[in-house]
């Protein structure tokens, strides 16, 4: 026969074995309440957590532990009330002490009934878990600066990919300028040499398009780039302009068009343009010469006005998938994070998310081996109604 435990009394002990257990009680103040909420008994553990001494307490209501908002809220009379409902109350929160200093408390209170079913009060058992919620706000704290540091140090690395880029882009493109701007002067004559330097000066276009590049990376990393919505934006003009700019710099590439539904909406032009040229021009140069690339939209659902999903695809190899969830991320250029010699900065994929962001949108990617790799973006048929114009 197992022996009873010697703090535990059988049914047959004796009462007060009972209650001389609960009054010795030092970890919990445990204590009762009439049906009204006055405090009809303490314990050690309540003079203890709470800094009353039993002389000091009883006869007074319980609303004395509760702070003046939640007094003026009626919590204490409510949490009764919730008890008495259901049998049984459990709530954390903050409570006073006599000295008028605060702990987190885990409270319980019961409903106390005589056989009857008549409520003859309420049992109360408040534990100070003060402690432990100091532990999880240190976590909490601790795991934010964590973040936060890992959000500067992400910075500090941008930035020092961002001067790289500006020394080598820039300083290139003005020496190319100004050599050809030299060459003009000094030989003018020669009709080949003033040929080839007109040429040069081309490289202009790519330093303006480093430059946009930085300027949108600015906007997206205080505030998102500018967009300006207009009614009657034409998706399918936006995409032919892009393609005959293309066509024309690679006639030799073969690039497949095909477009489904009504293709105007409530967008900014001139950004999807840009969103157009990047996820074109990375397809072009991330697959082989002889490859087919495609672009596709079509509207969702509706082809009036459902949302309008663009897939750019091309057949080159496939990229890593631990590299595809970061592919939109700023400097990030398939594998490499710096710059090459076609004026490719990183900034391209993440240029495109924010301005598809800007419009409410989304971007994705997917590649394998066997299907190559698709760049979508969905645009809801009007951009949001917040979009900030350019400055």
């Amino acid at each position: 026969m197992p022996l009873a435990h010697p703090l535990i009394p059988a049914a047959h002990a004796d009462p007060d074995q009972f209650r001389l257990l609960v009054a010795s009680v030092r970890d919990y103040a445990i204590f009762m309440l009439d049906p009204k909420g006055y405090i009809v008994t303490w314990n050690l553990g309540a003079e203890r957590i709470k800094g009353y001494t039993e002389s000091e307490i009883v006869g007074s209501h319980f609303s004395v532990f509760y702070p003046a908002e939640d007094n003026a809220a009626g919590k204490p009379d409510w949490e009764l009330a919730e008890a008495e409902r259901l049998g049984r109350f459990e709530d954390e929160g903050w409570r006073l002490r006599k000295d008028g200093s605060r702990f987190w408390a885990n409270v319980i209170i019961t409903a106390l009934r005589d056989p009857g079913g008549v409520l003859r009060g309420f049992g109360k058992v408040t534990r100070d878990l003060t402690a432990r919620r100091e532990a999880e706000e240190t976590a909490r704290r601790l795991a934010a600066e964590q973040a936060a540091r890992s959000m500067a140090e992400k910075t500090e690395r941008y930035q020092r990919d961002l001067l790289a880029i500006l020394g080598h882009d820039l300083r290139n493109c003005l020496s190319v300028i100004v050599t050809a701007g030299e060459m003009n002067r000094l030989q003018a004559e020669n009709e080949k040499i003033r040929r080839r330097a007109t040429q040069v000066v081309s490289t202009a276009k790519r330093m303006r398009h480093i430059i946009h590049s930085i300027i949108d990376y600015t906007y997206a990393q205080r505030e998102g780039v500018p967009i300006v919505p207009r009614e009657g934006a034409d998706f399918h003009g936006v995409c032919e302009r892009v393609l005959q700019e293309f066509r024309t710099l690679h006639p030799q590439r073969l690039i497949l068009y095909e477009a489904e539904g009504n293709p105007l909406g409530t967008w900014d032009e001139g950004r999807l343009e840009q969103v157009v040229q990047n996820l074109l021009g990375n397809a072009l140069k991330y697959s082989p010469p002889d490859s087919t690339v495609s672009v596709r939209w079509a509207r969702e659902g509706d082809h009036v006005n459902g949302a309008l999903v663009l897939s750019v695809h091309n057949e080159g190899p496939p990229i890593p998938p631990e590299l595809v969830a970061h592919m939109f991320e700023p400097f990030r250029s398939g594998e490499r994070l710096a710059t090459s010699d076609d004026g490719s900065m990183g900034l391209g994929l993440f240029i495109v998310r924010e301005i598809v962001r800007a419009h409410g949108g989304e971007t994705s990617a997917q590649s394998d081996a066997e299907h190559g790799t698709t760049f979508t973006v969905t645009l809801p048929p009007r951009s949001p109604a917040g979009a900030r114009p350019s400055q």
